[in-house]
């Protein structure tokens, strides 16, 4: 597992030196990403299918890149496909390790939930000990 060596601290005083446009791009993406999660609760239990969700907007983004340049459609919907795709990477990484529970506030690991068992937050189907 890659270990972040960033602190909150650490954290802020980066985010304080990034340029807008960068903050500004990072809120879109966190958007999309609580958006999307709030959309489609369910995330897939294998590397294969979330991967592919991430490679379905990756490939979303290079169809309208193609439309920009060839068709003429708007620079907009290459931005609004680079935030979905970067959501999505978002979520595949967050995912990586676990799911984020809900109901008791944590990661729950892997190793916590039977393979192919759904991720059920609202009953406690994640594997803690929240009823």
């Amino acid at each position: 597992m890659i270990e972040s060596k960033f602190s909150s601290q650490v954290l802020d005083a980066l985010l304080q030196t990034m340029p807008d446009i960068v903050k500004h791009n990072m809120l879109l993406i966190f958007s999309e990403y609580e958006r999307a999660c709030e959309m489609h609760k369910e995330w897939p239990m294998d590397f294969i299918h979330a991967a592919a969700i991430v490679a379905e907007e990756s490939g979303e983004l290079v169809q309208a890149a193609n439309q920009h340049r060839y068709e003429y459609k708007p620079f907009s919907n290459m931005k609004m496909e680079a935030v979905q795709t970067g959501a999505m990477a978002l979520r595949f990484l967050v995912n990586a390790e676990g799911w984020w529970c809900n109901a008791c506030n944590r990661l729950v690991s892997r190793d916590d939930v039977t393979p192919g068992k759904r991720h059920d937050e609202d009953k406690g189907g994640c594997g803690c000990d929240v009823e």
